[in-house]
């Protein structure tokens, strides 16, 4: 039959069978092989043989699911399509609208006068009115235009200085005032390099002996009898030492265990050959006594029941465990570099968070202790210590970075870890933890809130302090701000702490000798969530002055300042706290600068002042005895022979700088008060000849040492290193940027 022509029916009824959805010939569906369901298929006609389908195979073909008419989709997209030509209509309607306005306002701005005269930038043509909201059209305003600089250390290093140390705001505050006044001075080079000013020795005190003569041949211990030599304590008193740390600081740093030392450190004791020689292990639990001992000796509370005095350990020997330390990388190690990080927070030696951050970050990311203890098997003890410890290395990378202005270490993306759980850690190898009785909690539930404020840090250095991405400014401060507002009300909820306000003026904590970790760390967070409040709002001030955001960050700035210096005043705050970085005389300095500077950007506008000129002069006044109480407590860290006066000459600087901005603000509040014209330059050329005992200046000028200038210290040392106009044009040209859009 293969030679016999089908008739016209069955031609029409194979059409139709191999029409079917899914059907295959007769050929390919016997030998089991793929067909393309054609007339004829492809494996057919490369045989040459007939393609012929028998029955139409019995299969379901009916649609599965829910099946839309067509009808209905048609309708349904017609309607959406009417409704985005409405909305793109709509859209080009209010673009028209908006450029017209702006297109009228920057005729009005090019026709009308300053409000500060020479201010030495021009405004710029884009102005927003206070009840528009941030569009795509007007986000050039909202460029984040700040920048860092190269700066020297007081060993004349250049260093660079990010914008969080302040370095722009404060060649911002100059501008500002010297554009009504004229006749001031440009500020000295110690201003712009106030974060590198340290305590007497700490330029050497985290490498080299700062403790005399005596100690500089302080040499390594290498066997158990030397160990015990070093010590010169008994295991009760390493006990003691042990308690009052975990006390106070273990909000700050709870990774020691109590009894894991004691045990190590028991076996000094017992071990009857003491000419063995130390371990990697046994290095690092020296140094933990040795800098918790260091830590407490300034304690009132260890100087009512023990003699300080004879535990005195050189800062040399403290140095030489620390290089050994250096060339390990284990558990143990790294606990021992974390209270050494918080040893020199605690002094103040701002130049060795540097290094030590760096190694830390190392360590402890070559543990696998970023990442989640689900991929690792670990007892629960072990589980909960590694969590600790690498959130305290999280936070000082945190704190490196703001205090220098220095990029972060640790990238938030790489880190999966959980915070710590609120238990009691008695043994590192235990199969349970221990959690406190309902209603009581332990110091671990504080820590947890500061490495929430300072993931909060984290973001707003990744988004306002960038490179890179600088437009939308206005959008990220208001969630940062929001952020922060959230977690000081989540600490608020906390039940063992003092409630924390943000940006309150005129309120003081009362200082009290037995404070415990909690007291302590509330001061701390309270200090540290202005000083963040102040960052995340400081970009804002580099926007245009006719912006909604440059209004609500000034004032945000200021009180959040105002609050610093109130809460950094000696009758305040606890004197451990005083210099613990990133607290200082930097924060100090920069705060009362705030001040000057807020009044400068509402010179000659008709309105209430959120902080008077006299509350402002009684800051700046109260900041200017904070830092020289500052001065008198780094001195008490020489003892290496070197002249002190000369490294107290910068913290003279910074307080001669803001006894002449008092005399800035006095003659501007008279001025405001004789109703002069607003284009009118302040002049203070009368007022700033005055001999020196009116400004204050007096005593501290009686001083040869204080007299003489420093070579290193000098007025253009920024000039020297940056090219200052080139780059800030670049930065302050403002139509550059509307073009871009």
């Amino acid at each position: 039959m293969s030679g016999v022509a089908p008739s016209p029916m069955e031609s029409m009824e194979l059409a139709h069978a191999t029409s079917a959805r899914g059907q295959v010939c007769d050929r390919c569906r016997l030998k089991k092989i793929k067909c393309n369901a054609s007339s004829p298929c492809d494996k057919c006609s490369a045989a040459g043989t007939p393609c012929t389908v028998s029955a139409t195979l019995r299969r379901k073909t009916t649609a599965r699911g829910f099946a839309t008419s067509e009808a209905d989709t048609i309708k349904r997209l017609e309607s959406e399509n009417a409704s985005l030509s409405q909305q793109l209509e709509t859209e080009r309607r209010a673009n028209a609208q908006l450029r017209e306005e702006l297109k009228r306002k920057t005729q009005v701005t090019q026709g009308r006068k300053r409000k500060l005269p020479d201010t030495g930038t021009d405004q710029s043509p884009l102005s927003i009115s206070a009840d528009s909201t941030t569009t795509r059209l007007d986000r050039g305003a909202y460029v984040i235009k700040h920048m860092g600089r190269l700066v020297r250390d007081q060993s004349g290093i250049g260093r660079f200085a990010g914008s969080t140390t302040g370095v722009h705001f404060v060649l911002s505050v100059q501008d500002a005032c010297r554009s009504i006044a004229s006749q001031l001075d440009p500020f000295p080079e110690p201003c712009y390099c106030s974060h590198l000013i340290q305590p007497l020795g700490s330029s050497q005190g985290a490498y080299e002996s700062n403790d005399g003569t005596e100690h500089a041949d302080q040499h390594l211990p290498l066997t158990i009898e030397e160990a015990l030599k070093s010590l010169q304590m008994t295991l009760e008193d390493i006990s003691r030492h042990l308690h009052l740390f975990d006390t106070q600081w273990s909000s700050f740093c709870p990774i020691i265990i109590r009894e894991e030392i004691i045990r190590k450190i028991g076996c000094f004791f017992l071990d009857s050959n003491h000419t063995r020689r130390l371990s990697g292990i046994d290095y690092a639990v020296l140094q933990i006594i040795f800098l918790v001992t260091k830590i407490n000796q300034p304690s009132e509370a260890l100087s009512e029941t023990t003699d300080t005095s004879a535990y005195h350990i050189p800062d040399s020997l403290v140095h030489r465990i620390h290089l050994t330390l250096l060339t390990q990388a284990d558990l143990w190690t790294l606990q021992a570099l974390i209270v050494y990080s918080l040893f020199i927070q605690k002094r103040g030696e701002r130049l060795a968070m540097i290094p030590l951050n760096g190694a830390m970050v190392q360590i402890a990311q070559s543990l696998g202790l970023h990442r989640h203890a689900r991929r690792f098997k670990f007892e629960a003890g072990e589980v909960e210590l590694r969590k600790r410890i690498w959130w305290s290395v999280y936070i000082f990378d945190k704190l490196t970075a703001i205090t220098h202005g220095l990029p972060q270490l640790i990238s938030n993306a790489d880190v999966d870890n959980d915070l710590p759980i609120d238990c009691i850690l008695q043994d590192m190898a235990s199969p349970q933890l221990l959690h406190p009785l309902p209603g009581e909690s332990t110091s671990v539930s504080v820590f947890c809130h500061y490495v929430s404020l300072m993931r909060i840090s984290s973001k707003m250095l990744g988004q306002l302090y960038t490179t890179t991405d600088r437009r939308g400014g206005a959008e990220k401060i208001k969630q940062l701000d929001l952020d922060l507002r959230m977690w000081a009300s989540n600490f608020n909820n906390h039940p063992h702490v003092e409630p924390i306000e943000l940006g309150i003026m005129g309120r003081k904590r009362a200082k009290s000798r037995d404070m415990d970790d909690d007291a302590l760390m509330g001061q701390w967070l309270e200090l540290l969530a202005n000083t963040c409040r102040i960052l995340i709002h400081r970009p804002g001030l580099t926007f245009d002055r006719a912006t909604p955001q440059f209004r609500e960050s000034l004032i945000a700035c200021t009180s959040s300042a105002s609050a610093i210096v109130d809460l950094l005043d000696e009758d305040a705050i606890d004197h451990r706290l005083q210099i613990f970085v990133p607290s200082g005389p930097s924060l100090i300095f920069q705060s009362a600068l705030m001040l000057a500077h807020y009044h400068c950007c509402i010179y000659s506008e008709d309105q209430l002042p959120i902080v008077s000129y006299a509350r402002s002069l009684d800051l700046i006044d109260q900041s200017i005895r904070t830092l020289d109480s500052m001065s008198e407590a780094f001195t008490t860290y020489h003892s290496d022979g070197i002249n002190p006066i000369a490294r107290i000459s910068p913290l003279a600087d910074l307080i001669k700088t803001l006894q002449k901005l008092q005399c800035f603000l006095t003659v501007m509040e008279k001025q405001e008060n004789t109703e002069l014209p607003a284009s009118q330059h302040i002049n203070l050329s009368a007022t700033l000849s005055s001999p020196t005992d009116d400004l204050g200046l007096g005593s501290l000028q009686q001083s040869q040492h204080l007299s003489a200038d420093m070579e290193l210290w000098s007025i253009g040392g920024l000039e020297s290193l940056n090219q200052i106009g080139d780059i800030d044009g670049i930065f302050d040209f403002e139509p550059m940027f509307n073009q871009i859009l």
